[in-house]
Formats: structure tokens, sequence, C-alpha cells
């Protein structure tokens, strides 16, 4: 027997992906009947898109960015400046009255605490090569290792292993550019 809430959530996955206006207005019709089902109030559902803009749903984000930002850092690529600014204005332009209660920046205070708290507790380091929260000698060896990983002259093949039929082809002279590295501080949150 399917409930409200699974019909609802059912039709949401059907529409996902498709561009048609009539569809995408059914996906956030459905998006609001599955909000209701879950019991939030209806001055906190946006109507246009469906989306939950309750400050229980804002506590929600924020819990999540602190438990992805602890378990693998912060960096370009794990919860990384351009996100957090992006959650941040996100939540401005829908709700600031939450955020002018919240410091957006003790949200990146929260989650380094959380970070190196879950990474001391057992004494290992932080998993993430790129976390800027401690580049540490143990970082700096890792890069290393993973630079000479990447050196074809260090790498060998193992016996039995047969010489690549490209080797003798002309290698395209092509740099894959790396992620720019920003320190924290010059993170910018709108206020």
């Amino acid at each position: 027997m399917s409930t409200p809430a699974h019909t609802a959530a059912a039709l949401i996955r059907h529409y996902a992906y498709d561009t048609d206006p009539d569809k995408r207005t059914s996906m956030a019709d459905s998006r609001i009947a599955l909000l209701i089902a879950s019991g939030v109030d209806m001055d906190d559902i946006d109507p246009s898109m469906g989306r939950d803009y309750s400050r229980s749903h804002y506590e929600a984000c924020r819990r999540d960015w602190i438990f992805q930002v602890k378990m693998h850092g912060f960096s370009d690529f794990y919860g990384g400046g351009d996100l957090l600014a992006h959650v941040i204005a996100y939540w401005a332009e829908s709700r600031p009255s939450f955020l002018a209660e919240d410091d957006p920046t003790a949200w990146l205070a929260e989650a380094e605490k959380a970070h190196r708290a879950y990474w001391e507790q057992d004494g290992h380091s932080c998993s993430n090569p790129h976390c800027d929260f401690h580049p540490s000698a143990d970082h700096a060896e890792l890069l290393r290792f993973l630079a000479e990983e990447d050196d074809p002259e260090t790498t060998t093949s193992g016996p039995g292993v047969q010489d690549s039929l490209f080797d003798d082809l002309p290698q395209p002279n092509v740099t894959v550019p790396r992620a720019r590295r920003r320190p924290i501080n010059d993170l910018h949150l709108p206020a």
C-alpha cells in the first residue's frame, strides 16, 4: 500500500531530470506534497519550487556541511570556500533571519574544531592531502609520495607485465591544470 509520501517521492524521482516546464511544475507540486506529508508548515515551503525553508532544514543543512568537513577536511574539493559561500548565499536569499541569528563564519570554526577532534582522537592524521586545516609534515610526505607515483621514471612494471604497445607513439604535450589552493583567510562569506 502506498502512502502519500511514497507517491510524492516516486513522482519527484520520475520528474527529476525532465526539462519540460509542465513536468517541472509537477515535480514542484510533488515536493510540496512530500514536505506537507513530512510535517513541514506551509509557510516554510517555497510554492514555486517546492523547497523547504524551515528552521529545521537550515539546521540540518548546517549539520550536514559540518559533518562532511569533519570527515573529509576543508579543501576546494570537499566543502571548500565556493560551496560554503554558495550555501550561505542560498540561505541569505531565502531566509536571511536565520543567518542574522547564526554567524556564517561560525560554521567554518565549528567544522574545523570537529575535524581536528575526529582525526586526533585516534592519533591519525587527516586522510585528505589537500586539507587546509593542517598542512603538516605528514601531508608533505604524502604529497611527495603521490608525486613519485605519478613520475613515469619511478614506475616499473612487475614480472610478466607486457610493455605497452602505445609507448612508441608520440605523446601529446598537455599539462593538466591543478586546482588553485587558497588559504582559509581568503574565504569571502556574505555578511
